[in-house]
């Protein structure tokens, strides 16, 4: 059986020129995938422990928040203006919503908010912004990590910008 396509029967030249195309394709698709569609980056720190744990590998994906927007319960990337790095929260609370902290627990809408993905007895310690009722501004979101005794987060900032969240994490 003879193969299709014989590489070495092409000319020097023209094989150098194909191999030349071939790596400019395989960088610009390369370059588009690492700025436009997934990075993986290394977690630091432990405000979203036990679901991202210091040290891990996660997916960053870029994609999706450019066709949707987050939704309660999503992991996002986010870069506050006055940070150099990026930090990673749960999404609590949607824009135009009212968010308090209450006896160590999360109240959206006057409703507390069920968190399956954190264990029964995890506490919301308060913090500067925890004492009253929270309104999310419109196209903002409340944030927390799920290590909430170890989190910097929208009780401590405030709401996060729509276009300050860059990705969801997986």
């Amino acid at each position: 059986m003879r193969p299709l396509f014989q590489f070495t029967r092409i000319p020097h030249r023209q094989r150098t020129l194909l191999m030349a195309v071939m790596f400019f394709w395989t960088l610009l698709v390369g370059w588009i995938l690492h700025n436009h569609v997934l990075k993986a980056p290394i977690v630091v720190g432990s405000s979203m422990a036990p679901t991202l744990s210091a040290g891990q590998r996660a997916i960053l994906w870029l994609l999706p928040y450019r066709l949707r927007d987050p939704a309660r319960g999503d992991i996002v990337a986010i870069h506050l203006p006055w940070e150099e790095s990026i930090i990673v929260k749960r999404v609590v609370a949607l824009p135009n919503e009212s968010v308090q902290i209450r006896n160590l627990s999360v109240i959206v809408n006057n409703v507390p908010l069920e968190e399956p993905y954190l264990d029964a007895d995890t506490p919301t310690p308060p913090g500067p912004l925890s004492g009253h009722r929270y309104r999310v501004g419109d196209g903002c979101y409340f944030v927390l990590g799920d290590n909430r005794a170890h989190s910097f987060d929208s009780r401590w900032f405030g709401a996060v910008e729509r276009d300050w969240i860059i990705g969801t994490v997986r």
